[in-house]
């Protein structure tokens, strides 16, 4: 006789899903789970994300100068940090996009060199392109922000599986709700 063991997913308070992204505390543990594939076989060591957001408008900014658009960005932005896991698979991945990113630019640029000087024509322009592809191609980051508030993280980039795993987020949640001793 066989007897399979399923083990519940770790519930993590200040976690939820809404709307296709998970929506976190901000400076929270992630429970012991691949945030791509849902695997418990993950990594003995949490990796820490540091996220940054600026609201859009910021980016109206810039036709006015350069210093009013860092002045602004600065001010208004919000930052949240997540401690989560990946398993060995997805660990590899974003090692490979880490180190891809910046090889096929280089590699880009001095091919574009190469060929400008045996062409004589300015082929400067594969660079902005190969950096266009290599941001697709070698995604960076392994949750982007949506949108940081003062309590909450808006972010996408989990996957399906472990986002099923989460309770639905109804948006009345605060900080003062899960840690009632701050009030």
């Amino acid at each position: 006789m066989i007897v399979s063991i399923e083990r519940e997913p770790e519930v993590v308070s200040g976690l939820w899903r809404a709307s296709g992204q998970v929506v976190a505390l901000r400076d929270l543990t992630w429970p012991r789970r691949c945030v791509r594939c849902n695997s418990p076989q993950v990594q003995a060591r949490a990796l820490t994300v540091h996220l940054r957001w600026s609201p859009p408008w910021v980016w109206l900014l810039l036709p006015l100068g350069l210093l009013p658009y860092v002045i602004a960005r600065v001010m208004a932005r919000q930052t949240g940090r997540a401690r989560l896991f990946l398993c060995r698979t997805h660990e590899r991945q974003r090692v490979v996009s880490a180190i891809g990113t910046p090889i096929l630019l280089v590699a880009s640029t001095i091919g574009g060199m190469a060929l400008a000087s045996i062409t004589n024509v300015s082929m400067f322009l594969l660079i902005p392109v190969a950096g266009v592809i290599a941001l697709f191609v070698f995604p960076r980051g392994v949750v982007f922000p949506t949108i940081i508030t003062s309590d909450h993280m808006f972010l996408r980039g989990a996957g399906t599986a472990f986002m099923i795993s989460l309770p639905e987020y109804d948006g009345i949640r605060d900080s003062a709700d899960l840690h009632p001793d701050l009030t």
